[in-house]
């Protein structure tokens, strides 16, 4: 169900299609330009041909969150067995997500996947237009093993 890859061609094509790109891009940017970072401290979990879970490290124990999952795609086990992936496979103790504020599907799929908000970033997203606050999500490895 859930398995790594460094498949360019994939994370390209998932993230340039037309109902994903403007929600994963920042206003002004191409999916021409858009180039998945493959590194050894950036994992992308394959969803079948559905989509992709990224996760790159930010320090020793926390990992940025990233999803892009094509159109009608049920992927809430999905999400939560890339969450039990990290925890077994990486140093992760910590996971986050900063989504635009107007995103509320990703941000109730990141709530139904175990991230719970923790903090607002004023203006820190250029988005449709105008400065939006970016909502941070984070889920904990402890608190995931401990069923909180």
């Amino acid at each position: 169900m859930i398995e790594r890859t460094e498949d360019v061609a994939f994370l390209k094509g998932i993230a340039a299609h037309p109902a994903i790109w403007p929600w994963m891009s920042e206003e002004g940017m191409s999916p021409v330009e858009y180039g998945p970072l493959i590194h050894p401290m950036v994992h992308y979990l394959r969803f079948g041909d559905r989509g992709f879970f990224a996760f790159r490290m930010m320090n020793c124990v926390m990992y940025d969150s990233h999803v892009a999952m094509l159109p009608h795609t049920r992927a809430d086990e999905a999400a939560k067995a890339a969450i039990q992936w990290m925890w077994r496979n990486t140093p992760a103790e910590k996971l986050v997500a900063y989504l635009p504020m107007d995103n509320r599907h990703a941000i109730r799929f990141a709530k139904r996947a175990g991230y719970r908000e923790e903090g607002r970033l004023s203006a820190a997203f250029r988005g449709r237009g105008a400065l939006l606050d970016l909502i941070v999500l984070g889920v904990s490895k402890c608190q995931t093993l401990q069923g909180v």
